[in-house]
């Protein structure tokens, strides 16, 4: 729950208080919307060029060679981020800038980094699904930008190209060096083998030989092995010195001596058939390698007389004849936003920082007493200047007017039934709030109703309604009470307010106060009562005078008037606490002064539409 004095914000409070400060809102968004205009009217077209082309991720075969050592460009999207990027790095873009001498003009001439205000101004879009990509460029010349797009276009490609070249000067430099070396290897392997056939000439390493060579030794060893046997079974027939078991042991050992001999020879010849192996494959190999190595030097040097770019320029940057920017609209549009936004945001922060009342549930919340009504600034118009406090005679079908009835139903409904008559003071805290225009209003409205209404000014210090009613100040309330005019002369009628009984401030007295707290007073009020069904008192503002609680203890209750978003609330708070301390009870409150709601502007048009179709 909230305390006395804080009052929470609702949406509708914050459209209130844009509409109170609309002329400031108004001022702000003009002057930042003017602002916006202006800037954007001073920047510079901006114009774009762009020049297409294509990135080939496979390289032309123009003849069938094996790849080898070829640049190879076929690396998928990370291969075409990094073109793009290559296409504004700085390579490219210093080569472009001494290409065309921009450094010799403005504004390159002013960066210490022209290439890197040159990166700013070219921006590289891939077509989605292909290979074409734009090389766009944009700056304030038309003509600059188309040449700077195809520049940069051109250079790439050289470069491109350039590289591919490198790359493959760069291999066949690498194969001429291997290749020699791979000869001297070949050349030696070549003569190690010559020299050991030379040294083995009797040798034969065919394959045939060394069948012969292994079937001789199985033969012996068969002949051997039979030997062997006959030997033995010569011993089990004759004796040791049997010529025929003699013949078979020296058989015997001749063949195993053969044996022996011709396994000899195998091994021999399997020793120099390994040695042999050896270097003939050394040597084959040799010759192998550099059979590969020239074959790939003479396709290196192809095609090196036959090299393909794989970047191609598809179209041209033309000179742009309409600029793409600057977006003056939108640059226009965001600056009365902004304004917007900004006046919305003081309108809304004055509000919130306000120590005044400016609506009903500001009132009731600060002040805590039945609200009333709010009346609305008069303006009667040229016609009837000076006359303000008659408004609801001169536009009686006023937003005013309606407003004024309006508290007074409410004050009738709030006051006690069963009374027949009803003495009521209007005041307010301090001067210039509106208590004189509410308090001889209301009069009027009641008189309206037929009602028997006297209004008496008791703001004998500063007395304003007898000008209003066009009345003499004289006789007047100050002249009874001091005993110099008779009862009988102090009501007066003004033709101005028809119905309506006036008694006058009079001159001002020297203690208006003591005066009003006097015997005479008292009993006018009794006798007015007796006469009349209402008694509206004019008081002088609570906190100025003690007038007003002289008064309270004769009174049935009090109006208090607050002026909407001029009186403080600690006054206005103070004034009403000053009315409590003297037990004075407080029917409600009127608050002055404030917007005219949307309900009374259609009670308005109801109006008008009415007497339309009568």
């Amino acid at each position: 729950m909230a305390l006395i004095g804080e009052v929470d914000w609702k949406p509708e409070d914050y459209l209130h208080a844009a509409f109170s400060h609309k002329f400031t809102l108004f001022m702000i968004t003009l002057v930042i919307g003017s602002y916006a205009y202006f800037r954007e009217a001073q920047k510079p077209d901006i114009y774009q060029a762009s020049t297409e082309i294509v990135i080939e991720q496979d390289d032309a075969d123009l003849v069938q060679f094996q790849r080898g050592a070829r640049y190879n460009a076929n690396a998928g999207d990370q291969f075409l981020r990094t073109e793009h990027m290559l296409i504004r790095g700085p390579e490219i873009l210093q080569s472009v800038v001494k290409t065309l001498n921009l450094d010799a003009f403005p504004p390159f001439a002013r960066s210490e980094y022209p290439a890197d205000l040159l990166a700013g101004m070219v921006s590289v879009q891939p077509v989605r699904g292909t290979n074409l990509v734009n090389i766009s460029v944009t700056g304030k010349k038309p003509d600059l930008v188309a040449r700077i797009s195809d520049a940069v276009a051109e250079t790439y490609a050289d470069r491109n190209l350039q590289r591919r070249i490198e790359k493959t000067g760069g291999g066949t430099q690498w194969l001429q060096e291997e290749l020699a070396w791979t000869e001297k290897k070949m050349r030696a392997a070549q003569l190690e083998l010559q020299n050991f056939l030379e040294e083995h000439e009797t040798v034969d390493f065919s394959t045939n030989r060394q069948n012969t060579i292994f079937q001789r030794i199985s033969d012996l060893n068969r002949a051997l092995t039979q030997v062997k046997q006959e030997r033995i079974e010569a011993e089990t027939r004759y004796r040791e010195k049997h010529p025929i078991l003699q013949e078979l042991l020296k058989r015997e050992a001749e063949m195993e001596a053969a044996f022996k001999q011709q396994e000899k020879k195998a091994l021999e010849f399997t020793r120099l058939s390994i040695q042999y192996n050896v270097l003939q494959r050394n040597s084959e190999t040799t010759e192998g390698i550099y059979d590969v190595l020239l074959k790939r030097l003479k396709e290196l040097s192809v095609e090196g007389n036959l090299q393909a770019n794989n970047i191609r320029i598809i179209s041209r940057a033309k000179i742009p004849k309409s600029p793409i920017g600057p977006n003056r609209q939108r640059g226009i549009l965001v600056g009365i936003f902004l304004g917007l936004i900004l006046g919305c945001g003081q309108a809304i922060l004055r509000e919130m920082l306000s120590k005044t009342l400016r609506n009903r549930r500001e009132f009731e919340g600060t002040l805590q007493i039945p609200f009333l009504g709010a009346l609305p600034d008069i303006h009667v118009g040229r016609a009837h200047k000076g006359k303000e406090k008659l408004f609801l005679i001169k536009q009686p079908q006023s937003t005013e007017a309606e407003s004024l009835r309006a508290i007074r139903t409410t004050a009738e409904f709030l006051l006690p039934a069963q009374q027949s008559s009803h003495v009521l003071i209007i005041t307010s805290a301090i001067p210039e709030e509106g208590k004189s225009l509410v308090s001889l209003s209301l009069a009027i409205s009641l008189a309206e109703l037929e009602r028997r209404v006297v209004f008496i000014d008791a703001d004998m210090r500063r007395p304003t309604v007898h000008a209003s009613v066009n009345l003499p100040l004289d006789p007047g309330l100050s002249g009874f009470l001091e005993g110099k005019v008779d009862p009988g002369d102090l009501i007066q009628t003004s033709s101005e307010a028809p119905g309506l009984s006036v008694i006058t401030a009079g001159s001002q007295p020297a203690q208006p106060t003591d005066l009003l707290i006097s015997g005479k007073m008292k009993d006018l009020i009794h006798q007015l009562r007796d006469e009349f069904q209402y008694v509206i008192l004019d008081t002088p503002p609570v906190l100025a005078v003690a007038d007003t609680t002289a008064l309270a203890s004769l009174t049935d209750g009090i109006i208090y008037v607050v002026r909407a978003g001029r009186t403080p609330r600690d006054v206005t708070l103070a004034g009403k606490t000053r009315l409590t301390d003297v037990g004075a009870k407080l029917i409600g409150g009127v608050l002055n002064g404030t917007q005219p709601e949307k309900r009374y502007v259609h009670y308005y048009y109801y109006q008008g539409a009415r007497k339309a179709r009568r």
